[in-house]
């Protein structure tokens, strides 16, 4: 699933560019499955690099960009750090699925922003 992942996002970033919509959606199943390899440093680089394009395309207040920051929080937590920036961002105590637990992260299906992500394109200006 991760080499699968990987030659999705580098084919999308080559062909559609690093802020396209479908390339953030590569972006983010990366990161999830990196995440559930639970190699969280670099899962945090990905969602750190996501929050950046979604933040860019969308706003800070988007759909999208609120759950890819709750996921990073969550991850963070998981790593025993959550920056200040990011609990600013992320509603709630706690991410869901952490039971308010350090080293708890809620694994999701693959593509589970593939509904959200689907809007990508409809939310970005012309």
């Amino acid at each position: 699933a991760e080499a699968h992942s990987r030659r999705a996002l580098q084919g999308r970033e080559y062909r559609l560019g690093r802020d396209h919509p479908d390339t953030l959606n590569s972006l983010l199943c990366l990161a999830a499955v990196v995440r559930d390899l639970e190699r969280l440093e670099e899962a945090a680089d990905l969602y750190h690099r996501a929050i950046k394009s979604c933040e860019a395309s969308l706003g800070k207040e988007h759909h999208t960009t609120v759950a890819v920051a709750k996921d990073l929080a969550a991850v963070l937590r998981a790593r025993g750090k959550v920056s200040d920036e990011v609990r600013g961002r992320s509603p709630g105590a706690h991410p869901p699925g952490s039971q308010g637990r350090p080293g708890k992260v809620q694994k999701q299906p693959h593509g589970a922003y593939g509904n959200k992500t689907r809007g990508l394109k409809a939310a970005l200006p012309p």
